[in-house]
């Protein structure tokens, strides 16, 4: 109170973030994880605080880790304007533009999930939103390939990245990508 601090998006992002590591660790049940986010967004609403591209990062960040993907592709679709806001909060989230690192955490989930199809259309939507894929998003693609038994597909995507630009191989998005390929390759010949 002497310093005067006031919370702001930033923070509750903050806080966000370390309930879901605490509760992915300790192993707590996505319902009532989802009701601690649930009070995070209510008090962010009672205090006036707007979200911001970062807190909602960390919110569908937090649906993707908690296996509540539907959550995470609503607040994707309110960005993409998809669908009309519900309530006030949501209605400040649909005034946000899209950003690419909510959308990669939307493809990673689906990418585990083997959800090549809507991968693939929210992947195709980009460019729309002037949006351009990042290493992330070509990682996610080439996972949710190998996870539906695809890995040779999934390498000649990756590849065809690369060729277009090799920079990319300078991130670690790339490395998980071909671990991702390595473990689902049915039988790996020199």
């Amino acid at each position: 109170a002497q310093y005067n601090l006031k919370p702001t998006a930033v923070s509750y992002s903050i806080l966000l973030k370390a309930l879901t590591i605490k509760r992915l660790k300790n192993h707590t049940s996505a319902s009532s994880s989802l009701l601690i986010e649930q009070d995070i967004l209510n008090e962010m609403q009672s205090r006036g605080i707007i979200p911001d591209a970062i807190f909602v990062n960390a919110l569908v960040d937090t649906y993707v880790r908690l296996d509540s993907l539907d959550k995470a592709a609503a607040i994707i679709a309110l960005i993409f304007r998809d669908r009309e806001p519900i309530n006030h909060l949501e209605m400040q989230i649909a005034q946000l533009e899209p950003n690419i690192a909510s959308i990669n955490a939307l493809l990673r989930g689906l990418a585990k999930k083997g959800d090549v199809i809507t991968a693939f259309r929210i992947h195709r939507r980009l460019a729309h939103f002037g949006l351009k894929p990042t290493p992330r998003t070509h990682a996610a693609l080439a996972t949710a390939l190998a996870a539906i038994g695809k890995p040779h597909l999934a390498l000649a995507r990756l590849r065809s990245e690369i060729v277009k630009d090799s920079s990319l191989l300078k991130d670690e998005a790339w490395t998980a990508a071909y671990t991702a390929l390595i473990r689902s390759w049915p039988n790996i010949q020199d």
